[in-house]
């Protein structure tokens, strides 16, 4: 990670002699397995709300109950590819 500072109060940038200053970061990665399995299901409130989302950008038209069941299937796909 490299970054420099800068103090809003005065505008006045510091960095180290000209350089950024540098952090290593170690994600604890290395010798670790995938994941491996199917992801998650994503939260049913979650698929609520993108459902509704879906709905409104569409217009909010006037769906059947079939539609608009059909539509929530569809939002809950399009999540679960995300």
């Amino acid at each position: 990670l490299d970054f420099v500072i800068k103090d809003r109060a005065t505008g006045q940038w510091y960095d180290l002699s000209g350089t950024n200053w540098s952090i290593p970061l170690d994600l604890g990665c290395e010798g670790t397995e995938e994941f491996v399995g199917p992801p998650p299901e994503p939260p049913q409130e979650m698929c609520g709300v993108w459902a509704y989302l879906r709905w409104e950008a569409a217009g909010s038209p006037e769906r059947s109950q079939e539609e608009s069941q059909r539509e929530y299937v569809n939002a809950v796909n399009e999540l679960r590819s995300l």
